[in-house]
C-alpha cells in the first residue's frame, strides 16, 4: 500500500550476538534450609510452657525474629498499608526460599481467598487449612517428618455413623492435633464445646505419656488455639486468640502457631508407645470376624452362628450389657450400639479403648490395682447373673498404669447353669470343666480363673510375690469364696507407690 515506511538493514547474527541457548539455571530453593533454621523445640515442653511459647515470637537461627517470605511485589503493597508488616515480612530474593514464599504469599495476598465446595473434604474452614493445615504439611515436606492431616467428613465404618472433628493431624497413625470449625456466624464457644465433647476419652492405647493434646477452634473467621489436658480437666486452655484469620496480622499469628505447632507434635512422637494397633483401621480374628478400631470405640464384628451354636443368646447379651451393673461400672467393657446381629454377623461398638495384653506390670502395686479392676468387673457381671466365662489377661485391658477393664462378654454364661457342652468344645479357660462347681458354672467358676490369672504373673515375676499374693491364689481355686470375700484380702490393699 502507498504509504512512508521506514525499513532497518537487516542484522545477522555473529559468534557474539548470537542468542545463548544454555538453559537459564535458577538459583536452588532454600526453603529447607529456612525452615530447618526456625528455632523450634527440642524436647516436648511441658503444658505450663506452652502459654510462653505461643505468646513469644518465632527465631531463626542466630536469634533474629523470623520474618516470612513474600514475592516482593506483594511485599510492597502490604508494607505500602501497614508499616508494621516490615519486621514480619521479607522479599523472597532476600532468602530464595521460593515454596515457602509461594505458600506464604498465596494466604496473604488480599485476593488469594479460598471459595472450596463445602461438600470437599478440605474444605468447610478453607482459610484455616490454608494457613494451618499446608504449613504441617510444608514443614514435612522440608524438614522430614510427615504430618498427615485429614478434614472435616462424616465416617461411615461398618454402616455405623461417626462424626469425627473436623481437622486432624496425625503423626505414626495418632491424632496430635485436632480442630473444630464453624460456618460464618457460629459461636466460638460453641466450636469449642464440640470439640471437648468429640475428643473427651484419651488412651494410653495411642497417646502413651503424652501432657497434653493441642487443638484449635474456628467460627468463620476467628481462630482461637489451645490444649486439652491428659488428666480429664474438662477445660480448653487458650493459647492464641481469638485471631481474625481476616487480617494479614491474623494470617501470620496462625502461620507462627503453625510452624510452633510441628516442632511441638514432632517432638511429642516419642512419648507415643512403641507398639499399638493404628487408630481408624481393622483387625482380622481368626474366625473370620474383625475388630475396628474407631477414635472412641471399637466396633466389633463376629460371625453368629458358632455363638448360636455354643447356646448363647442375643437377647441375653444384650440384658447384660443393658444391665445397671454393668453399664455403671468403670471395670467392665460397656456398649454403646448393639448387640445386633445383621447378615448373620454378631455386631455390637464397645468402649472404653485400651491396650490389650501383654501390657506388662512395673510393680506389684500394679498388678494389684489390675486384679482389684478385673474382681469389680466381675462382680458388676455377677451381679447381672451372669459369669463371663471367659476370664484371661487376653480379655482385660489397661486404660491407665492403675486402671484395667475386663472386655469380652461374648461367652457369658447364666450362673448356675450346667453346660450342655463337651469338654473339648469348652473354652481353654475352663480346663476342661476344671471351673465348674458340681457340674455347673458357678460365680465361683470365674473366681477361678481369676486365681489362674494372678498366679500365671506370679511365676513370671517372683519379685511380685508374697504369702498374702500366695493366700489369694489359694482362695480364688479353692471355688469357695466370694467376690466380696475377695475383695475385702489383705493383698488388694497397696502399699507405697503404684
Amino acid at each position: 500500500p502507498a504509504g512512508n515506511y521506514l525499513f532497518f538493514p537487516a542484522v545477522l547474527p555473529t559468534a557474539a550476538t548470537a542468542p545463548s541457548t544454555a538453559p537459564l539455571s535458577a538459583p536452588p530453593d532454600q526453603t529447607g534450609q529456612f525452615l530447618g533454621s526456625i528455632m523450634l523445640p527440642d524436647a516436648v515442653p511441658s503444658a505450663d510452657q506452652l502459654q510462653a511459647l505461643f505468646a513469644g515470637r518465632l527465631k531463626v537461627a542466630g536469634g533474629t525474629p523470623l520474618r516470612l517470605p513474600v514475592t516482593p511485589p506483594l511485599y510492597t503493597k502490604l508494607v505500602l498499608g501497614d508499616g508494621r508488616l516490615a519486621e514480619l515480612l521479607q522479599p523472597d530474593a532476600q532468602t530464595q526460599t521460593w515454596a515457602l514464599s509461594v505458600a506464604v504469599s498465596s494466604a496473604l495476598h488480599p485476593d488469594a481467598q479460598l471459595h472450596d465446595d463445602l461438600h470437599d473434604e478440605l474444605s468447610v474452614a478453607g482459610r484455616v487449612d490454608e494457613l494451618f493445615g499446608r504449613f504441617l504439611s510444608l514443614m514435612g515436606r522440608f524438614c522430614g517428618t510427615a504430618i498427615t492431616r485429614k478434614r472435616n467428613r462424616t465416617e461411615r465404618s461398618l454402616s455405623t455413623p461417626r462424626t469425627r472433628p473436623d481437622f486432624m493431624a496425625l503423626l505414626n497413625n495418632t491424632l496430635l492435633l485436632k480442630g473444630e470449625d464453624k460456618p460464618e456466624g457460629g459461636e466460638l464457644d460453641a466450636a469449642k464445646q464440640e470439640l471437648l465433647d468429640k475428643v473427651k476419652s484419651w488412651s494410653a492405647r495411642y497417646h502413651g505419656t503424652i501432657e497434653f493434646l493441642l487443638c484449635y477452634a474456628c467460627a468463620g473467621s476467628r481462630l482461637e488455639m489451645g490444649y486439652l489436658l491428659r488428666t480429664g480437666d474438662p477445660r480448653f486452655c487458650s493459647l492464641l486468640g481469638p485471631v481474625d484469620t481476616n487480617t494479614v496480622l491474623g494470617k501470620i499469628r496462625v502461620i507462627h502457631a503453625a510452624l510452633l505447632s510441628y516442632g511441638i507434635l514432632t517432638q511429642q512422637v516419642h512419648q507415643l508407645p512403641l507398639h499399638f494397633t493404628p487408630l481408624l483401621s481393622s483387625v482380622a480374628r481368626g474366625d473370620g470376624g474383625f475388630i475396628y478400631l474407631a477414635e472412641h470405640d471399637v466396633q466389633k464384628r463376629v460371625p453368629w452362628p458358632p455363638l448360636r451354636e455354643a447356646g448363647q443368646s442375643l437377647d441375653r447379651l444384650k440384658s447384660l450389657y443393658n444391665s445397671p451393673s454393668v453399664k455403671g461400672s468403670a471395670c467392665v467393657v460397656h456398649a454403646v450400639n448393639g448387640p445386633d446381629i445383621e447378615n448373620d454377623m454378631y455386631k455390637v461398638d464397645l468402649e472404653p479403648l485400651g491396650t490389650k495384653w501383654p501390657f506388662g506390670f512395673a510393680s506389684a502395686n500394679q498388678l494389684v490395682a489390675a486384679i482389684r479392676c478385673v474382681l469389680l468387673g466381675v462382680q458388676a457381671i455377677h451381679q447381672a447373673g451372669m459369669g463371663h466365662g471367659d476370664l484371661r489377661w487376653d480379655n482385660v485391658i489397661q486404660l491407665t498404669s492403675t486402671t484395667y477393664c475386663v472386655i469380652d462378654l461374648e461367652l457369658a454364661v447364666p450362673l448356675s447353669t450346667v453346660p450342655e457342652i463337651q469338654p473339648e468344645s469348652m473354652p481353654h479357660a475352663w480346663e476342661g470343666g476344671q471351673v465348674l462347681v458340681g457340674g455347673a458354672y458357678t460365680a465361683a467358676s470365674d473366681l477361678y480363673q481369676v486365681g489362674r490369672m494372678l498366679q500365671d504373673v506370679l511365676q513370671q515375676h517372683p519379685a511380685f510375690a508374697s504369702s498374702e499374693a500366695s493366700a489369694l491364689v489359694m482362695q480364688l481355686l479353692s471355688k469357695q469364696a466370694t467376690v466380696q470375700q475377695v475383695l475385702g484380702h489383705v493383698w488388694l490393699t497397696p502399699v507405697g507407690p503404684a
